[in-house]
C-alpha cells in the first residue's frame, strides 16, 4: 500500500509524520528515530529508505517543482516497489 504525499492521509511512524513534508525534514526525524531506538537504516531503489526490520519505506514524489514525503508500507518478506 502506498499512501501519496500530496493526496494522501497523515501517517505516522513512532511518532514521525511520514506524509506531505519536506523529503530532507523527514530523513532526520527517521534518522534520530532510527539512533534513539538502536535500528538499522536500509535503503532501496529510487532512494528510498526504511528504518530497520520494518515494512515501512519513506519515498520522495514530485509536487509540481517541489517533493514532497511518501510511504510504502509492504506484506514482511514480500519485495517492495513503489
Amino acid at each position: 500500500m502506498t499512501v501519496h504525499g500530496r493526496t494522501g492521509h497523515q501517517v505516522r511512524f513512532d511518532g514521525v509524520e511520514l506524509i506531505g513534508r519536506k523529503p530532507s525534514a523527514v530523513d532526520a526525524d527517521i534518522s534520530r528515530c532510527i539512533r534513539d531506538r538502536d535500528l538499522n537504516l536500509r535503503g532501496g531503489g529510487d532512494f528510498d529508505s526504511g528504518p530497520g526490520e520494518s515494512e515501512v519505506w519513506v519515498r520522495v514524489e514530485r509536487a509540481g517543482d517541489a517533493s514532497v514525503s511518501a510511504a510504502s508500507f509492504c506484506v514482511e518478506g514480500s519485495e517492495c516497489r513503489g
